[in-house]
C-alpha cells in the first residue's frame, strides 16, 4: 500500500511541475528569444512571432500534460502495484506526453512559418 502512495504521489508531483511550468509560460512569457527560459527549439527560436506562439502553446499543453500526468499516473499506481514496474511506467508516461507536446507544439509552429 505505501507504494501505490509513494508512486501515487510522485504523479502527482511530477504533474504539478508540468502545471507550474505551463502557468509560467503562459503568465510570464519570456521576453526575448534566448537560451535559457521557454520553448526553444530551432524553429520557436528562428524569430519573435514563433517564439511568442510556441511558448503560449506549450504552456497550454503542459497544464494539458500536467493534469493527465496526475490523473493517468495515479491510476497506473494503482493498477501496477510492483514499484519498479510503476515507476518505469510512469516515467515511460511522462516521456511520451514530453514527445508529443514537443511533436504538437513543432507541427503547429511549422504551420505558423509558411
Amino acid at each position: 500500500m505505501e507504494t501505490i502512495l509513494v508512486n501515487i504521489g510522485i504523479s502527482v508531483l511530477t504533474g504539478l511541475i508540468f502545471i507550474c511550468a505551463g502557468l509560467a509560460l503562459i503568465y510570464r512569457p519570456p521576453k526575448e528569444i534566448n537560451g535559457a527560459y521557454g520553448y526553444r527549439t530551432k524553429r520557436s527560436m528562428k524569430n519573435s512571432f514563433l517564439w511568442k506562439k510556441g511558448n503560449s502553446y506549450s504552456g497550454k499543453l503542459l497544464i494539458i500534460n500536467g493534469i493527465l500526468m496526475g490523473v493517468l499516473g495515479s491510476i497506473l499506481a494503482c493498477i501496477i502495484t510492483k514499484f519498479e514496474y510503476a515507476m518505469f511506467t510512469i516515467i515511460g508516461l511522462m516521456f511520451v506526453l514530453i514527445f508529443f507536446l514537443i511533436a504538437r507544439v513543432e507541427k503547429k509552429l511549422k504551420s505558423l512559418d509558411k
